[in-house]
């Protein structure tokens, strides 16, 4: 009888929400994320790659842990990306130009109304980056974008608007890639 017990409080203990992660090429994504006063919960996961290596995880959080793709980038409600950093190939000059080339396709070229708070975000991609790092952007309805990079909080920058060129990179209509897209919208 008290094996039982215990097998079945080891079984709940194993999935129970707060320990859950799941797995992605190496990195574990967490099922839940709580920042600034919001729980959110993962929608999809899936990786970049560029040329046959696996850059980084990317995850996307919501309130419910589903997602109308048509509406991901759209929504004026808490959200989160995160990116799992898989590659020492990854550095900050080339996570800078990728970065502005994802702010260019999210916005049709006009990345000027948005160049200040750009700027910004790309101060934190400056530094050095290695393997395993994390970043979280996380939206807050009227607050902005929060930005932490390995679990320091390194600032919040922009409005709605922001938010939605910046989820736009990886969830928008022309994506940094198709495939991240559909993974991270659980699709």
């Amino acid at each position: 009888m008290v094996r039982s017990v215990m097998a079945v409080l080891l079984v709940a203990a194993m999935f129970s929400p707060a320990g859950l992660a799941r797995e992605v090429s190496g990195a574990e994504i967490p099922e839940s994320l709580s920042r600034d006063g919001v729980d959110l919960k993962l929608v999809g996961a899936g990786v970049r790659d560029k040329f046959f290596i696996d850059v980084y995880v990317g995850a996307f959080y919501n309130t419910t842990g589903k997602a109308e793709p048509a509406m991901a980038v759209k929504a004026e409600e808490p959200q989160a990306i995160t990116l799992h950093i898989l590659s020492d190939m990854v550095t900050a000059g080339r996570m800078e130009d990728a970065t502005i080339e994802g702010f260019e396709k999210s916005t049709d070229g006009n990345i000027e109304p948005y160049r200040d708070d750009i700027d910004k975000i790309l101060e934190v991609f400056a530094e050095d980056i290695a393997a395993g790092d994390v970043f979280e952007m996380v939206y807050v309805p009227d607050k902005g974008l929060h930005v932490y990079k390995n679990d320091e909080f390194r600032g919040v920058w922009g409005n709605h608007g922001f938010k939605q060129v910046s989820f736009g990179i990886w969830l928008g209509d022309k994506p940094v890639q198709r495939g991240l897209k559909e993974a991270m919208l659980g699709q």
